[in-house]
Parts: C-alpha cells; sequence; structure tokens
C-alpha cells in the first residue's frame, strides 16, 4: 500500500538519481497525470492510498521520463501565455521567452482593425494562437512545413476556441502564400536557429526528442531565418512589422544581416525577461 504522497516521493527520489531539475514538481505531475487529476487537486489528496493501477500508470510514465522524454511530451500539453496547448514529438515544445513574441505583437496591434496575422513556421500554433485568443477581429495564417505540425496545431485552434479565425497552410516559409487584399499584416516566426554544430551539447530531451526540421538551420543557425528575410520586403507594406525570435546568441549577426538584406527596414533586438537577446523586430519604414 503507497499513497499519492509517498508515491510522489518516490517518484522524485527517481528523478534525482538521473539529474533532473525540480523533480519533486515533475513528480506530482506525472502521479497527477496518472490519476487524472490536476496537480493542485493530488496536492489535497496526498495521504489517500494510490489504487494499483494508478502506481503502474505512474511507474511507466516515469520510465520514460528517466529516458529524459520531455515532461510536456509525456503529458501532452504544455502551457503557454496562460494556455494550455497540445503537443508531441511533431512540434516544439513551446518556451516562457517565446511569448516575448505575443506580448509584443499584441502592443503593436494596438487599436489596428482586423489584423491578419502570419505565423510562419507555426509548429504547436502557440504564438498564433495565443495572439488570436488575446483580439477578438483579428485572423491568422498559420504556415508550417509539416503536415503533421498543421494538425497539432489545429487541434489547438479548436482547443483555445479559436478554429474559426485560423486558416492553415501547409508550405516552406511564404512560398506560395498570398496576403489577403487590403489587409493589414504582422508576422511572427519562431523558425529553427540551432547551429548544427551544437546538437551533443544540447539537453537529451531536446536533442533526442524534439523535431530536428524544427530546430537546426545550417552552420550558424541563421540559414532559415535569412531565407524569412529575403522574402520580407516583397511580402510586407510599408508601416508592418515582423518579429523573428532568434537564440541568445544572434542578436549581432541576426541584425546585421536585417540592415544588409532590408536597407529600407528599422531593424531591433528585444530581449527577453531574462536579459538576454531574443527577438528581432523588423518595421517596413513609410515611403520606402
Amino acid at each position: 500500500m503507497v499513497s499519492y504522497g509517498q508515491l510522489a516521493a518516490e517518484s522524485a527520489a527517481k528523478l534525482d538519481q538521473v539529474g533532473i531539475p525540480k523533480s519533486r514538481l515533475e513528480a506530482e505531475v506525472l502521479v497527477a497525470h496518472a490519476a487524472g487529476l490536476i496537480r493542485t487537486a493530488l496536492l489535497a489528496r496526498l495521504r489517500e492510498e494510490a489504487p494499483s493501477d494508478i502506481v503502474s500508470r505512474v511507474d511507466a510514465l516515469l520510465a520514460r521520463r528517466v529516458e529524459r522524454e520531455p515532461l510536456a511530451y509525456i503529458v501532452g500539453r504544455r502551457e503557454f501565455y496562460g494556455r494550455d496547448f497540445v503537443v508531441n514529438p511533431h512540434v516544439l515544445i513551446p518556451r516562457s521567452e517565446t511569448e516575448l513574441l505575443v506580448s509584443t505583437a499584441l502592443d503593436l496591434l494596438g487599436d489596428v482593425p482586423n489584423p491578419v496575422i502570419f505565423d510562419v513556421g507555426t509548429g504547436s500554433g502557440a504564438i498564433g494562437l495565443s495572439i488570436l485568443a488575446e483580439t477578438t477581429d483579428s485572423h491568422l495564417v498559420a504556415t508550417d512545413i509539416s503536415r503533421n505540425a498543421l494538425r497539432v496545431a489545429s487541434l489547438n485552434a479548436g482547443g483555445v476556441g479559436v478554429a474559426d479565425r485560423v486558416d492553415f497552410v501547409i508550405c516552406d516559409l511564404l512560398n506560395g502564400v498570398a496576403r489577403p487584399p487590403g489587409s493589414s499584416v504582422l508576422l511572427t516566426a519562431n523558425l529553427p536557429y540551432v547551429p548544427a554544430g551544437r546538437a551533443p551539447s544540447l539537453e537529451p530531451e531536446v536533442a533526442r526528442f524534439e523535431p530536428a526540421i524544427a530546430l537546426f538551420s545550417g552552420e550558424g543557425g541563421l540559414h532559415v531565418i535569412r531565407g524569412l528575410i529575403s522574402a520580407l520586403d516583397g511580402f510586407l507594406l510599408p508601416g508592418e512589422y515582423a518579429l523573428l525570435e532568434l537564440d541568445e546568441n544572434q542578436g549581432e549577426e541576426g541584425l546585421r544581416m536585417a540592415r544588409e538584406l532590408l536597407p529600407g527596414f528599422e531593424s531591433a533586438i528585444k530581449q527577453d525577461s531574462s536579459g538576454h537577446d531574443r527577438m528581432l523586430q523588423l518595421l517596413k519604414r513609410v515611403g520606402i
């Protein structure tokens, strides 16, 4: 016989043994998931006896986590900008630093009527769908090269309650995508930016489980982003913005590349809440 509290403590000890940080928190999340509970409900039942079938489920989930499968893939979701998003190995797991794109987009949209958001390489859809959920009159065009990723994004559109305001397009960057006539556009993108040579240094959760096509982009990490930047002058109109996530070490190079390829744009690097270079903000100048 084992209580929920004992089960969580034993699970945390096993996670500790393989060097997983926040082991107690993760153990509680796994136990709660196995029991079909939210974590706060589990915490109210720690002294209760855990049924044997739940103990077995926890053992199976724990075995996956010990092998360094990401917690988000095991439980099938990740919170982002205050909402839960479905995730699986077809999409990157949304990170908190990426919320900068959402908050910046919302600030820039302001009172812009009926904006169209183009979220390029949408993955789970977390960025674009979060913007939609925080507005009432916007529309989203979500593009991705992966059909499986778009299926995940479509599930999330329904879960967030904005499916009627989204078009999903399978394509490479903006190839073959047309902007709606008369629309005001804002573009967001969290494209692959990890240099290929950094693969051995990544945490196993990332290197072994997250999709390589969404992570790696050539020797310097900016190959795919360069491709998108090259297309922006012909896609955006004066006064419109593009927000591109970068690695924290790519700010200077990203800015240099943008100024080389887009002389008619204002370019700036924005930092995330940790003070790291995180986002390239591009504005097409009026009158260019």
